[in-house]
């Protein structure tokens, strides 16, 4: 398993589920299980990560990945694209964006994501909850946080101001803030679960 957070990420479920995982990928290939990689232990034979998240192409090169044989999961070419940030736009084409950023994934995606924005910078940010809360009440998130964590409810441009977004934000309608912004209505291709 490679592990790009604390160890302490094993012991909750996530993380024991993540073992799980690793342990039942290892006996499917008639591989030991090695649990979490050590990069200074010396292993005998080839190895195949379990990462805890999508490797950047650099952490997966510094791994020894080289081909779907040693990797169950992704690589992607920067940071950001772990995240659900790519997920949607940014507030207009003057938005500041990192190197990388695609307009034509989230054109793509659009149809099947709630309404929101991406955005990198705290203006972008305040303008996208802005146009958003035209439409209803807004939901900030943290591009990194999963199962609600992190997230918070906007109702109007006051609280959005009072946000401090870390590097990045997603902005929706009921919905997710700079990093990602998302109504609460969802998009009428997808399905409600």
């Amino acid at each position: 398993m490679h592990l790009s957070r604390a160890p302490r990420f094993l012991e909750c479920h996530e993380g024991r589920t993540l073992c799980a995982v690793a342990r039942s990928i290892a006996r499917l290939k008639a591989f030991d299980y090695a649990g979490p990689h050590d990069r200074v232990r010396p292993y005998d034979g080839s190895l195949f990560f379990v990462p805890d998240d999508t490797l950047v192409r650099a952490d997966a090169d510094a791994l020894g990945v080289r081909s779907v044989n040693d990797l169950f999961g992704g690589i992607v070419p920067h940071p950001f694209v772990q995240t659900k940030v790519i997920s949607h736009p940014l507030i207009d084409r003057s938005a500041a964006r990192p190197n990388g950023w695609s307009t034509a994934f989230t054109a793509g995606v659009q149809g099947v994501v709630l309404p929101g924005y991406s955005a990198f910078a705290c203006q972008d940010a305040r303008r996208a909850a802005q146009h958003m809360l035209q439409h209803g009440v807004v939901r900030a998130k943290p591009p990194r946080a999963a199962g609600g964590r992190g997230q918070r409810v906007l109702r109007s441009v006051r609280e959005a101001d009072a946000l401090r977004p870390t590097s990045t934000t997603a902005i929706s309608r009921r919905t997710d803030w700079c990093s990602s912004c998302t109504s609460t209505t969802p998009p009428r291709s997808a399905s409600a679960a």
